[in-house]
């Protein structure tokens, strides 16, 4: 996906970007962190991100079974392992809005999700388009 904050959120806590109801890749944003993970088995194995508040940038979370891995505008910025299994049926999304914590600010293009784990040539060529 590609977002573009409108606002830091310093103290004000905890946005989610996208966000499963039960299980699939999920992004955050608190203060100047993004964050991406995957919930799966009750756990969010995850990867951050610092960055400053200007401009679009490009996210991506792909997950293989074993790796997640977070992108920010093409780069691989952090790999975490946590080997598990994302169950077959994924969730209903929440976008910029989850009950219980503040609305995210910004802007959110070409939101993407994709059956398989894309490869960093996969990514790259996505951030290129």
């Amino acid at each position: 996906m590609w977002i573009k904050p409108s606002a830091v959120y310093n103290n004000d806590g905890l946005a989610y970007i996208a966000k499963p109801s039960a299980y699939g890749p999920v992004m955050n944003h608190i203060s100047n962190l993004l964050s991406g993970g995957v919930v799966m088995n009750s756990t969010v194995p995850g990867c951050t991100a610092y960055f400053n508040n200007s401009g679009w940038r490009h996210l991506v979370v792909t997950y293989n079974g074993t790796d997640v891995k977070f992108y920010v505008n093409g780069l691989l910025v952090q790999t975490h392992n946590k080997p598990g299994y994302i169950p077959a049926s994924v969730s209903d999304y929440y976008i910029g809005d989850v009950l219980g914590f503040i609305r995210w600010k910004g802007k959110i293009d070409d939101l993407r999700f994709y059956s398989r784990a894309l490869s960093a040539t996969d990514v790259q060529k996505l951030y290129n388009l």
